[in-house]
């Protein structure tokens, strides 16, 4: 699973940084002369409103993924706390510009001096405001929807947007912003580029999505996971967890990628033990057969298969060994090794891992922790 790399997770927020900076610079000199108070807002003021609120939501969202990521990993609760975190990522900004009501603007139209009304001038009710960020969630979640709401704000003569004329409000100028304002969307770059995407899949948790076959029945093809960075900061590797982690980098000989690309398995050896995997009956640690319920049954095991089958193979103390649930399909430690020499390749040095997945968060019907 291919996660792309930071300046690619970032550019989309440099464009829209850039290009709403330089459309507010335009719209603020094109409204040299217009009188306060009676003035529609524009789009780019408007942006940058919406950019300010963005930012202190975005905060708000970082706190709680932080405290989530930690009280997972010290085990004080479970993955089920990204299901709040999660709902909590669409109420906040419903709560919050439901807010707007009876005369109440968001910190960002504050900021720029922007004022919410209703077109018959009657106050704006908590019901109306409410059915307002509704609509404009739904233009803000599909992108076809952004561009005609986008458009429809441009050309209407009093730039309502199309949650505005099914809302019945408008928003006007309250007063003339000064030129700081086109700092807004750099600020917003920033905090939410720098200071929040990042920290957050560097330190604290990644979203995947899944690939290929090799975790299925446990992963099917296309969810979506949470892996905790976290974890094993705080808790011990334990057998049965489901790992995310970079290829050794012996497996560079196999011609794997090995730097930008991370891969999802489950634990079967601990740091330290001896595996032993005999065909047609199971897999053996020290001496002991154990329980394998997550694999697909009925797996021919290859009659030369690696890891020493017929005989143990220590794993090292800084190490562990990993196995798809789809043995069939799944490229792993019972298969890796060199090409030429044959020797086995099989460990998974602990410095590589890089979280444990703890959730699936889509499809919806299909949501799952994983403890």
């Amino acid at each position: 699973m291919n996660l792309g790399s930071v300046p690619l997770l970032v550019t989309p927020f440099v464009v829209i940084a850039v290009v709403s900076s330089i459309g507010i610079l335009i719209s603020l000199k094109r409204a040299n002369g217009r009188s306060e108070g009676d003035t529609p807002a524009g789009l780019w003021v408007r942006i940058a409103a919406l950019l300010f609120d963005h930012l202190l939501i975005g905060l708000l969202l970082l706190v709680i993924a932080v405290t989530a990521s930690l009280l997972e990993a010290l085990q004080i609760v479970d993955g089920w706390v990204w299901i709040a975190f999660f709902l909590a990522g669409v109420l906040a900004p419903i709560i919050y510009f439901s807010l707007q009501a009876y005369g109440r603007p968001t910190w960002g139209k504050r900021l720029v001096g922007l004022r919410l009304e209703r077109v018959t001038d009657a106050p704006i009710s908590y019901g109306r405001a409410f059915w307002r960020t509704c609509w404009l969630a739904v233009a803000s979640t599909f992108v076809a929807f952004t561009l005609a709401n986008l458009l429809v704000l441009s050309l209407h003569p009093q730039k309502r947007g199309l949650h505005d004329l099914l809302a019945g409000t408008r928003v006007r100028q309250a007063r003339a912003p000064g030129t700081y304002i086109a700092l807004v969307p750099l600020a917003w770059l920033v905090v939410i580029g720098l200071f929040v995407i990042g920290p957050l899949r560097t330190f604290f948790l990644t979203t995947y999505f899944i690939p290929g076959e090799s975790m299925r029945p446990t992963f099917e093809v296309n969810d979506k996971i949470v892996a905790n960075k976290l974890y094993y900061r705080f808790s011990p590797l334990r057998r049965g967890d489901i790992i995310t982690f970079s290829m050794p980098s012996l497996a560079e000989m196999m011609g794997l990628p090995h730097s930008d690309v991370d891969y999802i398995k489950r634990v079967v050896g601990l740091p330290g033990e001896t595996i032993w995997i005999q065909r047609n009956i199971g897999i053996f640690i020290n001496g002991r057969q154990i329980a394998d319920p997550h694999a697909v049954p009925d797996y021919d095991w290859p009659p030369r298969g690696h890891a020493g089958y017929g005989k143990g193979y220590r794993i090292p103390n800084d190490a562990c060994f990993v196995l798809g649930d789809n043995r069939a399909e799944s490229f792993d430690s019972h298969a890796w090794s060199d090409p030429e020499t044959g020797e086995l390749l099989p460990d998974v040095p602990l410095k590589n891992i890089k979280g444990k997945a703890t959730l699936r968060f889509f499809p919806f019907d299909r949501i799952e922790v994983f403890p």
